[in-house]
């Protein structure tokens, strides 16, 4: 819980003067405790609390990143939500050397990569004997990438998988303004194919990673939509586990060989009918 000063307050406060019979606190050889300063105000603003012992400093700067995520009611708003509520953050944990021709996603069932005619799938969870969902490590993902020819390195600790979210090496860009004759994009990697104007542009060649030659300048207001991956690139994780009952996997990974439900899924079912009596009107 944040501390709150009344008498070091008050020596401060506009108008008041200082109250001379406010004890003096020194911070010297002190235990570190929260107080209340404008950093929390802004948190309040920004619907954060200040957890116990952060200082104003990473408070602030769990503020500054709350005002640029998204935090909306999809899967990367919540993740961000929950990191940010929480102190957690979401880091790279393995890196891929792979070139531009690999296309990498991660999903509730794993690691996928294809690249011309291949494509592998790197499980992150196996059901075990007692109907359980057994979480493989980072590093066992790690070893399977390797063994399959893509250069893969563990930048974390090992831990469990799950850490791994939903994520893609293939990015949208959509609406991007653009120029002139000789245009460079925004984002390198451009997957040739994917660009879409939003007007009639003359005939154009690319001459480079993501660089468009065009057969005479863009007319006013030409707007581009296109995809670009990311290479090399880290697959990112954090502490928070998220799943919704939508996932299209979930309804493979969710039952066992002999037609079960993993114990995980029969938990979330029964908290999900215990705190949400709607299900029982069936």
């Amino acid at each position: 819980m944040p501390l709150y000063n009344k008498a070091l307050y008050n020596q401060a406060l506009p108008g008041t003067g200082v109250v001379t019979s406010a004890p003096i606190v020194t911070m010297k050889g002190a235990a570190t405790a929260n107080s209340t300063t404008y950093v929390d105000l802004l948190g309040v603003l920004a619907g954060l609390e200040r957890n116990s012992g952060e200082t104003a400093a990473d408070f602030a700067d769990r503020i500054a990143r709350a005002s640029v995520l998204p935090r909306g009611a999809d899967y990367i708003g919540l993740i961000n939500e929950l990191c940010l509520q929480l102190g957690f953050e979401i880091e790279p944990a393995i890196h891929i050397e792979a070139d531009g021709g690999v296309v990498l996603r991660v999903t509730l069932s794993g690691v996928h990569a294809a690249w011309g005619s291949s494509i592998l799938l790197v499980p992150i969870l196996e059901i075990g004997p007692d109907s359980f969902w057994a979480w493989r490590s980072l590093s066992d993902v790690v070893a399977d990438l390797n063994a399959n020819g893509l250069a893969a390195t563990l930048l974390v600790p090992d831990g469990p998988a799950v850490q791994l979210v939903r994520q893609t090496n293939l990015l949208p860009v959509v609406g991007e303004n653009i120029s002139g004759q000789f245009v460079k994009l925004a984002h390198p990697g451009l997957v040739d194919g994917t660009q879409l104007f939003n007007q009639p542009v003359p005939a154009y060649t690319i001459q480079a990673d993501s660089v468009l030659f065009f057969a005479a300048p863009l007319p006013a207001g030409t707007r581009v939509t296109y995809q670009y991956q990311v290479y090399p690139y880290d697959l990112l994780a954090c502490p928070v586990f998220l799943l919704g009952l939508l996932d299209p996997e979930l309804g493979t990974l969710a039952v066992t060989p002999e037609g079960k439900l993993v114990y995980q899924m029969r938990e979330y079912v029964q908290e999900l009918a215990t705190n949400d009596r709607s299900y029982w009107a069936v």
